[in-house]
């Protein structure tokens, strides 16, 4: 039962009836705060590395953050957090401008007609998932959320626009002609 939204007349009402308990009620509320607590925080550390904040980017931060939330449990949305405050605002911005990059070398490739098998391209897939390495520490788990997300959200909303379809599915062709 999830108590994350309910009222708190509605949770007394389910004490009062004694299908759930003060403790278990409290801690609902706790853990509640707590994820409410660690969207806001997010969105204020987005807000604080944009020049002119605006309501798109405090919008875009709020989604951004509730996706994380569907596709990671708490923990490892803690463990991508340390990894982000170890890297440092500058290290993440310079990833970001790489995954970019990337992004368009890979469209250039695949524009041009070039073999996803051509070394050109495999260097491209090799950065590729250094950066993805990078991003989950190489925890699994965090891994499999992070392909869930890509197939559930789809290339584009989940790279934040960085990803194009066509080119997710061209770098997928390159990484399986290493096979």
């Amino acid at each position: 039962m999830d108590l994350a939204f309910s009222s708190a007349t509605e949770i007394a009402g389910m004490i009062a009836e004694r299908r759930i308990s003060a403790v278990e009620a409290l801690d609902a509320r706790i853990d509640a705060s707590r994820r409410l607590r660690a969207l806001l925080a997010g969105v204020l550390d987005a807000l604080g590395r944009s020049e002119r904040p605006g309501v798109d980017d405090v919008l875009r931060a709020i989604e951004v953050t509730e996706r994380m939330e569907k596709y990671y449990t708490p923990e490892q949305l803690q463990q991508l957090e340390d990894r982000r405050q170890a890297l440092g605002d500058d290290t993440i911005k310079q990833v970001e401008d790489e995954w970019k990059e990337l992004y368009a070398q890979v469209r250039a490739h695949r524009e041009a007609g070039t073999d996803p098998a051509d070394a050109e391209v495999q260097k491209l897939v090799t950065r590729s998932g250094e950066l993805i390495q990078m991003f989950t520490g190489g925890d699994p788990g965090i891994a499999a959320g992070l392909k869930r997300m890509y197939e559930q959200e789809g290339p584009a909303r989940a790279s934040r626009g960085f990803a194009d379809p066509a080119d997710m599915e061209y770098l997928e062709r390159a990484r399986a002609s290493r096979s």
